[in-house]
């Protein structure tokens, strides 16, 4: 491993590239997508993504300034669930059993999720000290949340005997009655 800042930095820049193209992607979806449950998942998660964003640019403004890092806990998945369930609750059972649309872009995002998971896996694995290593575990994390809420609305909205029968932990039952 080369300079530790460098390779930061380097990983900063990957994460930040990375975050901007799936928030425009995810803000895409939301505008090409039809079914109204899925537009609004993909309307959060570009919000999500923007958010990771500010976290980034925080973290690079803390080392160009030489400052302590802000600290950053993943988002739980219960609060992303949450955000969703109210969503689920707005919408009429008409607008919920709306067929889906876009399913090539639920195939495009989950791959996305997948692909931001294991990134962030790597740079915590390269982590040279508890904070770097605690951000990109944090950033690995919630994309595995984007990936549940993902497969859930998917799921749900195909009625896919897989949903059903998915690790009871990952499904949101609720979406079932």
């Amino acid at each position: 491993m080369g300079d530790k800042k460098s390779d930061l930095s380097q990983a900063l820049r990957e994460a930040l590239d990375f975050e901007r193209k799936g928030s425009e992607f995810y803000v895409q979806l939301g505008i090409d997508t039809k079914q109204p449950l899925a537009k609004r998942l993909f309307y959060n998660l570009a919000k999500q993504e923007i958010d990771h964003i500010v976290r980034i640019e925080e973290i690079f403004d803390a080392l160009k300034r030489n400052t302590p890092w802000p600290e950053f806990k993943a988002k739980d998945i219960r609060e992303i669930e949450q955000e969703m369930k109210k969503i689920f609750g707005s919408l009429d059972k008409k607008a919920r059993a709306q067929e889906p649309d876009n399913k090539d872009g639920y195939q495009l995002a989950i791959n996305l999720e997948k692909q931001g998971y294991e990134m962030y896996r790597k740079f915590s694995g390269k982590a040279t000290d508890e904070r770097e290593q605690r951000f990109f575990s944090s950033l690995a994390e919630e994309e595995k949340n984007h990936l549940t809420a993902l497969d859930n609305v998917y799921y749900f909205l195909t009625q896919s005997e897989e949903w059903l029968s998915m690790d009871e932990s990952r499904v949101w039952n609720w979406m079932a009655t």
